[in-house]
């Protein structure tokens, strides 16, 4: 009987560690899951800072053109838990927003030299580069993920609790991955 108690407890020993080490793959997993979703939040974020200094250009736009205002009161309000294709959509919307914005302004030289105005375009422009390191964050979280969810073993783990890879967040728009030519 004491020759047959070794085995059988190696074998405990071994399910136990083979249980444990399952259990602390899952929550890795789960943990960039939440480092995920954390990173799309910070998108979030500052699509809705965006939005509001946009609101505020179009509100000292509108003293200059108020017939202009239909077009940058077209923006849709960033939402959280918006996929990922829908927020490339807000993305898409506020730019052709700001667009419209720099035409208005450069058809009312008077808007244009606004103080107010010129801090609000610096604004944006900070809002973008902070815009531009959330999405490169969140590509960051997707990429450590999905390295996570198809390495071998923890993709037999990421398989049992249903994770697969994720899609990274792209440019949509073509015209931003050419080179620009410039003419003097």
């Amino acid at each position: 009987m004491g020759s047959n108690v070794v085995p059988l407890v190696i074998l405990v020993i071994l399910a136990v560690l083979v249980i444990g080490w399952g259990i602390a793959t899952r929550n890795r997993i789960k943990m960039m899951e939440v480092k995920v979703e954390e990173a799309k939040s910070g998108i979030d974020i500052a699509l809705i800072k965006r939005y509001d200094i946009l609101t505020e250009s179009l509100n000292v736009a509108k003293g200059y053109a108020s017939h202009e205002k239909d077009v940058l009161v077209q923006l849709i309000e960033a939402r959280s838990g918006m996929s990922l294709q829908q927020t490339k959509a807000v993305m898409e919307n506020q730019e052709k927003a700001i667009e419209s914005l720099k035409l208005v302004a450069e058809a009312y030289p008077q808007l244009y030299s606004n103080q107010l105005f010129k801090e609000l375009q610096e604004q944006i422009a900070v809002t973008n580069e902070h815009l531009s390191a959330a999405k490169r964050t969140l590509n960051s979280n997707i990429a450590l993920y999905n390295q996570k969810v198809v390495a071998f073993p923890a993709s037999i783990i990421a398989g049992l609790i249903g994770c697969g890879k994720l899609e990274f967040f792209k440019e949509t728009d073509e015209k931003k991955k050419q080179d620009v030519h410039m003419n003097f």
